[in-house]
């Protein structure tokens, strides 16, 4: 679109010509020195700039591209089109940019706590470098109180404004920059923090509920011991009775009657076949069916329980996964409010509102899913006591042990044992004797004889019945119900273990994805770090908008480890309701994941001297102490003072590492105080440390030789009132040398949790690993090695000797002395000084 005159465009954004034509004729110089007072519009590229107004500002206006620093703190580019030039222009005219040299008074600024120069030049627009400069400092080391020069200001007596006000779209625009650094420091705030996934007890809370009331092995046990009490009961003793009329005439020539009526009563006992003997044989075979209905109860106890389990996991991992959910949710509503203003200003294309959107979208169809099955579940199984406070982002993720899962089946012994009780039940049915009936009798009877003469008299008797050809069809039987019944057991093995091939590879193969996104979290944190770097460093190419969008990317990948870790859970059940374990402990086990993508070897602490404190900014040392994965820190206080040490601790911590408080107090040895000790215990509680670090060295006295064991018992003492003043609130760590007796060594190890051994002036390997040996079979796991960096040429020199020693020594915990140190050793080692 061609615009005809420079009059058409000036009534269009309804600007005075006169002030464009005035402002235009200052010349470029001065505007490059002026625009940089402004307060929001910090920074213009002048150089484009500069480029747009010797072409011609009406000729060229189509073609002009201005990136402009919105952000007073994060320097974020916007491209802005023809608009925001004059909204430039305005603003310099209505803060009089143009009407000369301004009267203008000096603007002191006094350091509040917390500060730091770096945070001071964002909020005065004023480089580190010229705030230095200006006030005469050699380092950055600043106190609270110090009064600062931080430039000039209006002399508002001096100097009457303009009447020109500045529009209310620049004040959205400044509102658009407050929100946009609201929203970016308020996310990183939210940063979801490390979770320890390594404990084992929830597993087994997961898998091994019992959530049937009744089942139906304890209906058919119910049912078979009735039968069988009535059998027992039934010694085959039955009440016999008869009546007999014979007709007259008879049916053939020739017969006569000898009785018109017969009567007989009497008593039969069945003592083969279905009387005595059979009943004591189904009482057996009733038996063998409960124990055989045990054992299937056992098999199918947590087959019986899967489906509950299986609703119970999915339920566990919703409430994870719905608080996830909501926090990205909440992420992407402040996002899009934002970036709908910046697309109004055309600082942000569409496409980016339209992918905010969907993305919402789907934020909350995925929620609303979760908690319309969270909400039938609770409705559904109210009354079964499944534990809900469990959380599943810290159940571990589980390991299968592949030689009990393939095993599992095919030795079962309950499958053996089911196949003996079958054998007998077959015994029984076939028994030899089954078929054979014996029953004897006891008769009064009484008829009447033509003459009607009634005779009674009373008889015993006995029968006996017996297959002739039976035997062999019945062994023949026997064997072919055998087989059948091993065929199908068989069958059921070969099912199974075909199932849990299937089930095993794909657990294996969602294992794998789920490692595949611990690399990309990885990979998307290191992203966040550089940035956040960037926001430290006030690296003009750091974008906040463009962090919030890495948190996003976080937060989607954590949502996607959960989901994957679901259906890993979901897997090991299927496995685990078809395997013989009573345990799910007894297959699997969990997997440590927490040194997979670490930079560097072990676990590792540092020991901060106070004197870094004051060398070096708080924001850089926790940078390059998280940089470093230093987990714990070591914190001397030294002279600083409690408030720089809170705020040192707290800065810290937010970043998820632990810190200790140093103490290197040796008058403790000579001089074991309860009442300092306490002290000492509740000012680093309020003082918000994680834990202590003990650092006594009695070794250096002049009479350690004659008062050793005095000097050591001194620190166990000092050690157990410590305890119990911290009660259980701090971690107690002590270093110690190399040199202290077996006895000592004993008692020190119930009293703390990490022993730091000071492996100095020991450059190799086999002299540190004999030196340790017994601290090793004392100490164990507690044991931590700590080298100085002073004895190493170059940081590689020190990381291959720090391999060494983890895998020399089995020892995965390392302590680095010192921080300082190990900043000059880098810098030694990267820029050759």
């Amino acid at each position: 679109m061609r615009y005809p005159n420079q009059r058409r465009i000036l009534l269009e954004h309804k600007f005075c010509f006169l002030q464009l034509s005035y402002f235009l004729q200052l010349g470029f110089s001065y505007f490059r020195t002026k625009i940089r007072q402004c307060s929001l519009l910090q920074k213009v590229l002048l150089g484009e700039f500069s480029s747009f107004l010797n072409k011609g500002v009406f000729k060229h206006i189509e073609k002009l591209s201005v990136y402009l620093y919105l952000f007073r703190y994060s320097e974020t580019y916007f491209l802005l089109n023809r608009k925001t030039i004059f909204l430039i222009l305005l603003l310099a005219s209505s803060f009089q940019f143009v009407l000369g040299q301004i009267d203008s008074v000096r603007l002191i600024h006094k350091v509040e706590l917390g500060e730091n120069l770096y945070r001071i030049s964002l909020k005065y627009d004023i480089p580190v470098s010229k705030l230095r400069e200006l006030n005469n400092l050699n380092s950055n080391a600043i106190r609270t109180g110090q009064n600062l020069f931080v430039g000039y200001k209006l002399n508002e007596e001096m100097n009457t404004p303009l009447p020109n006000k500045v529009p209310d779209y620049l004040h959205r625009l400044e509102r658009m920059v407050e929100n946009a650094e609201a929203l970016y420091y308020e996310s990183v705030v939210r940063l979801p923090k490390k979770t320890d996934t390594t404990g084992f007890e929830n597993v087994a809370r997961v898998f091994e509920g019992n959530y049937t009331k009744t089942s139906k092995y304890e209906l058919i046990k119910q049912f078979n011991d009735s039968r069988a009490s009535a059998l027992k009961s039934d010694i085959g003793l039955g009440f016999y009775s008869a009546y007999t009329y014979n007709f007259r005439p008879g049916v053939f020539d020739g017969e006569d009657l000898f009785f018109r009526n017969r009567a007989s009563i009497g008593l039969d006992w069945r003592l083969l076949g279905s009387g005595l003997r059979a009943n004591k044989d189904a009482v057996k075979q009733i038996e063998i069916e409960n124990e055989l209905n045990e054992l299937l109860q056992q098999k199918d106890a947590k087959s019986s329980n899967y489906v509950y389990t299986f609703n119970y996991i999915i339920y566990l991992f919703n409430k994870a996964q719905i608080v996830h959910l909501e926090r990205r949710k909440q992420l992407i509503d402040n996002f899009l409010d934002l970036a709908s203003d910046l697309y109004l200003v055309r600082a942000m294309p569409w496409e980016r509102i339209l992918e905010l959107k969907s993305k919402r979208a789907s934020l909350e169809s995925m929620l609303k899913n979760l908690n319309n099955y969270n909400q039938g579940f609770d409705s559904a199984y109210v009354e079964l006591k499944f534990d809900r406070s469990l959380n599943a982002n810290y159940l571990p993720v589980m390991e299968i042990d592949p030689s009990k899962v393939f095993s599992g089946v095919s030795m079962d012994s309950l499958q053996d044992r089911t196949l003996e009780l079958e054998q007998q039940r077959l015994e029984l049915n076939y028994r030899k004797n089954k078929d054979f009936n014996l029953r004897t009798y006891a008769r009064y009877n009484l008829f009447d004889s033509d003459d009607a003469t009634i005779r009674t008299f009373g008889s015993v008797g006995a029968t006996f019945t017996a297959p002739l050809f039976k035997e062999k069809r019945r062994e023949e039987l026997q064997e072919k119900e055998l087989a059948v019944i091993k065929s199908e057991m068989q069958e059921q093995v070969t099912t199974i273990n075909n199932e849990l091939m299937n089930h095993y590879y794909e657990y294996e193969y969602t294992l794998k994805q789920y490692i595949d996104f611990l690399g990309k979290k990885e990979l998307a944190q290191e992203k966040l770090r550089r940035e956040l770097t960037k926001d430290y460093l006030n690296d003009p190419n750091f974008t906040p908008l463009n962090t919030v969008t890495y948190l996003d990317e976080l937060y989607a990948i954590d949502y996607e480890l959960l989901d994957l870790k679901q259906k890993l859970y979901l897997k090991l059940l299927k496995i685990y309701s078809l395997l013989d374990a009573t345990d799910i402990r007894d297959i699997s086990e969990p997997i440590q994941f927490s040194h997979l993508f670490d930079k560097m070897a072990g676990n590792r602490a540092v020991y901060v001297w106070s004197e870094s404190l004051k060398n070096y900014e708080t924001e850089f040392l926790i940078k390059y102490a998280l940089n470093n994965e230093f987990d714990r820190l070591f914190l001397s206080q030294g002279q600083l003072s409690n408030e720089v040490v809170l705020q040192a601790v707290k800065n810290y911590q937010r970043e998820g590492a632990s810190v200790y408080r140093l103490v290197g107090k040796n008058s403790l040895a000579e001089n074991p105080d309860p009442d300092d000790v306490k002290e000492l215990a509740e000012t680093i509680i309020l003082q918000g440390f994680d834990g202590i670090q003990f650092d006594i060295e009695p070794h250096t006295f002049n009479d350690w030789d004659s008062q050793k064991d005095v000097y050591l018992n001194n620190i166990i003492q000092v050690l157990q009132t410590f305890e119990q003043a911290a009660d259980g609130y701090l971690k107690v760590s002590i270093s110690l040398p190399v040199f202290y007796p077996e006895d000592f060594l004993s008692k020190l190890e119930p009293l703390v949790d990490e022993v730091v051994l000071m492996a100095y002036e020991r450059k190799n390997l086999e002299s540190i690993v004999n030196a340790i040996q017994e601290e090793v079979k004392i100490l164990g796991p507690k044991l931590s090695l700590a080298l100085r960096t002073q004895e190493f040429n170059d940081r590689l020199e020190l990381e291959d000797f720090l391999n060494e020693v983890i895998n020399g020594t089995g020892i995965n915990n390392v302590v680095v002395h010192d921080l300082n140190s190990l900043i000059k050793l880098d810098q030694k080692t990267i820029l050759g000084k």
